[in-house]
């Protein structure tokens, strides 16, 4: 289960908030992705995949790298059953 750490709840807001003001300029398509969520639930979670990419790609340590395969598990097996629906 992810721990949901206060600094990452209000990272989650500001970004909704910053992608909710932004939208016209976003042109990254994972941004466009959480600014098209309207899920508060799978916004955070993508949201915290996101912040745990940037994290990595800065060469940072994840705080739990357990939850990060997780949930990294958790979306691959949801795009994978989408995929067989469409």
């Amino acid at each position: 289960m992810s721990c949901v750490t206060p600094w990452r709840t209000a990272i989650w807001s500001l970004l909704r908030q910053a992608l909710a003001a932004e939208l016209e300029q976003a042109q990254h398509p994972l941004l466009l992705r959480l600014a098209a969520e309207a899920d508060s639930k799978r916004f955070a979670a993508l949201s915290e995949i996101v912040l745990d990419h940037a994290l990595l790609a800065d060469g940072s340590q994840l705080e739990n790298p357990a939850d990060y395969v997780q949930r990294m598990n958790k979306l691959l097996l949801e795009l994978d059953s989408s995929a067989g629906t469409s």
